[in-house]
């Protein structure tokens, strides 16, 4: 990840961060600077699918549900997170 103040890559230091709402979400800060990054979102909700047919169910459970669906949305996403998850969760089923 990259630091704009200190403009190099970082590795980011990650914490849970919960709002007064109750949403927890990872914020990433830069080690040198201590800078804030970026919002990481919900780290128990890393893994649900957020959109399509399948919105707020997770990966695995549609990998042994419907595999041929994911490994439709492998071939057609550019998104490298959404490709690690779906790799992540035919290897768990």
């Amino acid at each position: 990840m990259t630091c704009f103040t200190c403009k190099k890559e970082v590795d980011p230091k990650i914490e849970n961060q919960t709002f007064s709402n109750g949403t927890v979400h990872q914020r990433a800060d830069c080690p040198d600077c201590g800078r804030f990054l970026k919002y990481m979102g919900d780290p128990e909700k890393a893994d649900i699918i957020n959109f399509g047919k399948y919105k707020d169910r997770t990966y695995r459970e549609i990998a042994q549900e419907d595999p041929e669906y994911l490994k439709w949305l492998l071939s057609v996403t550019d998104k490298q997170k959404v490709k690690d998850l779906i790799t992540k969760a035919f290897e768990t089923r």
